[in-house]
């Protein structure tokens, strides 16, 4: 563009219903930028302060500098409105304009943001905690105007460990997907079941209460825990069964008799929990004579000379 058409241009500029002329534009530019810094100043004098007055609280930390960012954003948006209209009408008129181009250009980003508004107000998850939303599970581990992040749980990694990933999911699929918090609810704990299975000839009786007398011993803290919080989320939940004891349940299944151990746990501890109470399992059945494990195997059946003498077959 030729010179003279750049100060033409200047010269000419007008924002709302007002003439600017370069001195006033040149002021106006010179007043946007020092109100930018000096909110940027004062963000970063805020979180130092907080910073020395918390001390290395990440979770505090992180809801200063989020808490902060948005203060600064909104008083900026204002802030230069009032530097480049002529009153907040204008500002109004000019909003509501640009919003109305906006709404059907921009549908998926209005979307994630009314998705990011409704997270803050209504908190179906906050973070630190662990969700499944859609097809996406993992620990939140920061929110944004369209998207929040996630570290990814599950898919090719066993029970609930994390994989590394850092995934970037849209607001705006909490208004289409289903959300799983793993921290809300009547309390900030799973259930977790772990199965095995011991043969027909073992004392499965014996079997059954050495379990219930792990499951007791190692799950106890967590089941006070929960009946606690049922106690706090009576008039909010509709609790039909609060029974938070571990115990442990009897089946048959083809290979023997199946018992099944359930108990309480941090979602973030199902892994470290089960082994656990695994390795009290099998040092417990290693000592009894009378307890085998039981698998899948091929068995012959003599019906003549096996089996109760009532069931037997006529030689």
């Amino acid at each position: 563009m030729h010179p003279r058409g750049v100060g033409d241009f200047f010269s000419n500029l007008s924002i709302g219903s007002e003439h600017l002329s370069q001195t006033e534009l040149v002021s106006r530019i010179l007043g946007t930028l020092v109100t930018l810094g000096v909110l940027w100043m004062l963000r970063k004098l805020v979180l130092r302060v907080a910073r020395a007055r918390l001390g290395e609280e990440p979770t505090k930390l992180y809801h200063w500098r989020k808490g902060t960012a948005y203060t600064a954003y909104g008083l900026a948006f204002l802030m230069v409105g009032v530097i480049w209209l002529e009153s907040f009408a204008s500002l109004a008129t000019i909003v509501g304009l640009v919003s109305a181009g906006l709404a059907v250009a921009l549908k998926d980003l209005l979307m994630n943001l009314a998705g990011w508004v409704f997270i803050l107000w209504r908190k179906p998850f906050v973070p630190g905690q662990r969700i499944a939303l859609g097809d996406f599970r993992g620990d939140v581990v920061d929110q944004g105007a369209f998207t929040f992040s996630l570290m990814e749980i599950g898919q090719w990694v066993n029970a609930d460990e994390r994989t590394g990933r850092l995934l970037h999911v849209p607001n705006g699929l909490v208004f289409t997907e289903v959300l799983a918090n793993y921290n809300q609810g009547w309390f900030d704990l799973i259930w977790n079941e772990l199965s095995v299975t011991v043969t027909f000839e073992s004392d499965w009786r014996s079997a059954k209460a050495i379990m219930v007398e792990i499951a007791e011993r190692r799950g106890t803290v967590h089941s006070d825990q929960a009946q606690a919080a049922i106690r706090d989320h009576a008039s909010q939940y509709l609790v039909f069964d609060t029974r938070v004891a571990p115990r442990v349940y009897s089946s048959v299944l083809d290979s023997g008799v199946g018992l099944t151990l359930r108990y309480l746990c941090n979602p973030f501890e199902r892994r470290r929990t089960a082994e656990v109470i695994w390795e009290d399992v099998l040092d417990a059945f290693h000592e009894r004579a009378d307890i085998d494990f039981a698998y899948p195997t091929t068995r012959f059946y003599d019906n003549v000379r096996e089996g109760k003498d009532e069931a037997r077959a006529a030689p």
